[in-house]
């Protein structure tokens, strides 16, 4: 029995120690030196590698070939828990790739007011600048460290700082066992070169209004989180109502903002090259969609984004003020466009019951010129019919001929001449309605003369009536005698009733 339990552990063993050189494989020839690798060696380190996101990125890119001349140049480095691989403001000088373990990225907040202005000075002086003069992030009296960001196995780092020859962005310590396929700086640059994209991201975003008040160092961390998106004409990024979770920076192309008030959508401004949108507070107040045929942005999410500001205070303040000012403005520039919207319609309107109104009475018109009627009698027919003329000579004559015919009065081929009545009978007409016409007036013209010589009439007796009513008061006044000498009135002969309405119809008294 023992005999058969070591040699069932002699197997799993076995079988455990070839498992795991199977997976120690790649690690041997990245031991190699340069020189002491086969073709064989180099197959194998790029196939193990060909997985990982960055060498997939680079065979689609590049091919397989330059890919594989690209790990000839990579070596193994291991490193233990707590080491640091990077430090904040040094230059860079090796890419690294993660085949094992976790690493932290750690960032620096500034305690007081000198350690905002070493960040200051840091932010104007340029990448190229010597070492010495960056400050020293592991003072705790200046700056407080905090664990921003993890790296894991298959990421990378250190590539930034080669593309642009400036310094790290972030300290980076190892949090376990570590081990990273490494690539020196000259070797980095013979095969990648300087990254055009990634040094025009970091030139997009020293560009956008959103990002005026962040160091160069914190950009250039920022830029590892934003990702490219492409979309085409008329595909919606986000709509109003939705929640926000990417803030855009535009590329390339341009967007339309727009929003939406009382069922209607209205165009709010047009987002060109380097300018963010996104950037609302929980909720987009807002729709935008892809303006031009091809759009092109880079975008982060908002959380990534929010953990950067919390550890700049100043910063937060001012991204949430931004993001106030814009909404105000928007708010403000949607009214507008409702007040424009609503001129627009009352002047549409106003122009379409003026139209209505001409067409109106250019149609009274023309009913007043086109529906006469007239009476039409034939020669060989006794009937008189009525009708509406609104048909013109050919049509009539046509008509009239067929009527003819149906009756038998006529042959398809004889020609009657009837029409000479008919005009003849219309101008009788005509001139009988002359006539009438010219009675009216005549007689309207003698009723005016009438109530004219009525009114006048009027006046006249007016005017004597009034005269007659002056004489008989003189006449009435006089019968009364003058004041006595004795001071009473007396009068010369007595009045009776009968005399007095002689006076008042003004009949002279007989003596």
């Amino acid at each position: 029995m023992n005999k058969n339990c070591i040699h069932k552990l002699y197997k799993f063993v076995k079988f455990l120690l070839i498992i795991i050189r199977k997976r120690e494989i790649p690690k041997f020839p990245l031991l190699k030196s340069f020189k002491n690798r086969t073709q064989k060696d180099e197959t194998s380190i790029a196939q193990s590698l060909q997985k990982y996101n960055y060498c997939r990125d680079m065979i689609q890119k590049d091919g397989f070939q330059k890919f594989q001349k690209f790990c000839e140049f990579l070596y193994l480095t291991i490193r233990k828990p707590g080491d640091i691989i990077l430090r904040k403001g040094d230059l860079g000088q090796k890419f690294y790739l993660i085949l094992k373990g976790t690493v932290s990225l750690i960032y620096y907040n500034p305690k007081n007011k000198k350690a905002l202005r070493l960040l200051q000075d840091e932010k104007v002086r340029p990448y190229n600048q010597q070492q010495d003069c960056t400050p020293n992030y592991e003072d705790t009296t200046l700056f407080q460290s905090y664990v921003f960001k993890e790296l894991h196995v298959g990421d990378h780092f250190g590539d930034l700082a080669l593309i642009d020859e400036g310094m790290v962005s972030s300290t980076i310590v190892c949090k376990s066992d570590c081990e990273f396929a490494c690539m020196d700086k000259q070797h980095f640059w013979k095969f990648v070169g300087k990254h055009i994209s990634l040094l025009d991201k970091i030139k997009l975003l020293r560009q956008c209004s959103l990002f005026e008040a962040w160091t160069d160092s914190e950009l250039r961390a920022l830029s590892f989180e934003f990702h490219f998106k492409t979309f085409h004409h008329n595909q919606i990024i986000f709509s109003q109502g939705s929640e926000n979770v990417s803030i855009y920076v535009v590329s390339s192309g341009f967007a339309e903002l727009m929003m939406i008030k009382n069922g209607q959508q209205y165009l709010i401004s047009r987002i060109d090259y380097g300018q963010a949108f996104g950037d609302d507070l929980q909720i987009n107040q807002s729709t935008v969609k892809c303006g031009s045929p091809k759009l092109e942005v880079y975008a982060i999410q908002k959380q990534i984004m929010y953990r950067f500001l919390e550890q700049r205070i100043e910063l937060k303040h001012l991204y949430e003020e931004q993001s106030i000012q814009k909404r105000i403005w928007r708010t403000k520039r949607l009214e507008q466009l409702i007040q424009m919207e609503q001129l627009r319609q009352q002047k549409e309107l106003n122009s379409k019951k003026s139209s209505c109104i001409q067409n109106d009475t250019q149609l009274l018109l023309n009913t007043i010129k086109e529906s006469k009627t007239v009476s039409v009698q034939t020669s060989s027919i006794r009937r008189i019919s009525n009708y509406v003329d609104n048909l013109d000579f050919e049509q009539k004559q046509q008509q009239n001929r067929q009527v003819l015919i149906k009756f038998n009065k006529i042959s398809p081929n004889q020609s009657v001449e009837y029409l000479e009545i008919n005009q003849q009978r219309k101008s009788s007409q005509k001139k009988k309605k002359e006539q009438q016409e010219q009675n009216q007036i005549m007689s309207s013209v003698s009723k005016l003369l009438q109530e004219y010589r009525a009114i006048v009439h009027s006046s006249k007796l007016q005017k004597i009536k009034s005269s007659r009513s002056f004489s008989q008061n003189q006449q009435v006044s006089s019968l009364y005698s003058p004041k006595s000498s004795n001071g009473t009135t007396g009068i010369n002969f007595f009045i009776t009733p009968r005399r007095r309405q002689f006076l008042i119809q003004g009949i002279p008294l007989q003596k």
